[in-house]
């Protein structure tokens, strides 16, 4: 009862802050809705990605975002944000007789436990209890690629797409980037090794060690 009397003088206080005129014309238990789209102008474009160095960042073990809003490289709301956007409903609990809002703050605490203890989607499950017994098998072939493809990484990659769009200067980390790009090369010229789906199904591996090994020696060092 102290609850729901706390949460009827909060809604009280916000109806206080509006103009007569629209007070009388909100309908009742409408400034929960106002208070929670508020929040996601807030939370979804004043602070998203604030502070933008900790863009990405998380914590509890890959829960939570610490961006102070939305957190846009992982598409997640920060736990402030979401509390922020979701409490403004509990002012729609004095409104409800007492069984109905006794329901609500339970299904509200069984929504929470799952959340923060539950399993969720991305979690592999148990082992098999047998083995996938059957094996892949492709042509027994050796493809030869044209000449000339390149992987680019990290800084390398982002000179590589800069110098393509003259003008164009890329933001963000570069770390984790990876592209494959083609330099120029005689016409009809295939790459010096294969690829053998059946030996090795990676196409990109033996390109990628090649040209790791020709720039290990260049640099003058001895490849193991």
């Amino acid at each position: 009862a102290d609850l729901l009397a706390a949460l009827a003088s909060a809604s009280a206080s916000v109806r206080a802050f509006l103009p007569s005129c629209v007070d009388e014309a909100l309908p009742v238990g409408a400034e929960a809705l106002l208070l929670s789209a508020a929040a996601v102008l807030l939370f979804g474009n004043v602070l998203a990605a604030v502070p933008l160095a900790r863009l990405g960042q998380n914590g509890g073990a890959g829960y939570s975002t610490v961006i102070l809003g939305y957190d846009n490289s992982r598409g997640e709301w920060s736990l402030l944000a979401t509390a922020c956007i979701f409490l403004p409903y509990a002012l729609l609990l004095p409104l409800l007789p007492p069984a109905r809002a006794a329901l609500a703050a339970a299904c509200v605490a069984l929504l929470a436990c799952y959340y923060f203890l539950g399993m969720h989607a991305s979690h592999p499950g148990a082992a098999r209890v047998s083995k996938i017994l059957r094996q892949p098998q492709w042509a027994d072939k050796t493809h030869f690629l044209a000449a000339g493809w390149r992987c680019a990484v990290a800084e390398e990659s982002h000179r590589v797409t800069e110098a393509a769009l003259p003008g164009c200067k890329l933001t963000g980390e570069p770390a984790g980037r990876q592209m494959w790009h083609r330099v120029p090369t005689p016409d009809g010229a295939k790459a010096s090794v294969g690829f053998n789906p059946q030996t090795n199904p990676n196409p990109a591996d033996a390109l990628w060690r090649e040209q790791r090994e020709t720039a290990w020696r260049a640099a003058g060092k001895a490849v193991p």
